[in-house]
């Protein structure tokens, strides 16, 4: 048994689909890391893909707000998709 997600699961937040349920898995660079820890998003939380544009990726967290993440830093963010409870 593997206590984490499958390594194939694992891939960029700047490549998720609409409404794609997930877990932040890790945060890549400091800067990004903290920019979205002001916005409220830390590495174990779980975010839903609300739209996904050229430019931006638009999450809800877990707390129902909603943040346009750039896709530019949505590619050092890594996501597993959440298991459905």
């Amino acid at each position: 048994m593997i206590d984490g997600p499958h390594i194939e699961q694992i891939r960029s937040l700047a490549h998720v689909r609409d409404g794609e349920t997930l877990v932040v898995e890790h945060i890549l660079f400091d800067a990004n890391r903290a920019r979205l820890a002001a916005a409220g998003v830390v590495e174990g939380d779980r975010i839903r893909c609300r739209t996904s544009t050229s430019s931006h990726v638009q999450i809800e967290t877990a707390r129902g707000a909603l943040l346009d993440v750039e896709r530019s830093w949505a590619s050092f963010v890594e996501v597993s998709p959440a298991l459905q409870s």
